[in-house]
């Protein structure tokens, strides 16, 4: 499947796949009987921070509709409230999503 497109592309694409993954956790209040999104395309994952872009303020302003907060601090606690553990295998590369956000380091930058 990589070699249809370029790799730049399709770097992007994983870290769409591994974003949704992350999002579902947010949305899925209740993990009994629902299933979250499952990232598939992370065996070929290699970004450990999945949204880098996210240490400037305006980035941050751009993309906070996705989580539905308002402000970095609500985002920071939104983030360290979801489960720490991943379900994977050894084949996918999900990087922890207090990490792969860069929650300590959310709107460093202006």
């Amino acid at each position: 499947m990589s070699s249809i497109i370029d790799g730049h592309q399709f770097d992007a694409i994983v870290q769409a796949d591994i974003l949704l993954y992350y999002l579902s956790m947010v949305y899925t209040k209740s993990y009994n009987g629902r299933k979250v999104w499952y990232p598939h395309l992370s065996i070929y994952n290699k970004a450990f921070v999945i949204l880098p872009k996210l240490v400037s303020c305006r980035y941050f302003e751009k993309v906070k509709v996705l989580f539905e907060v308002s402000t970095k601090e609500a985002f920071v606690s939104l983030i360290q409230g979801l489960p720490d553990k991943i379900e994977q295998d050894y084949r996918y590369r999900i990087p922890h999503v207090k990490e792969g956000l860069c929650v300590d380091k959310v709107c460093t930058l202006r």
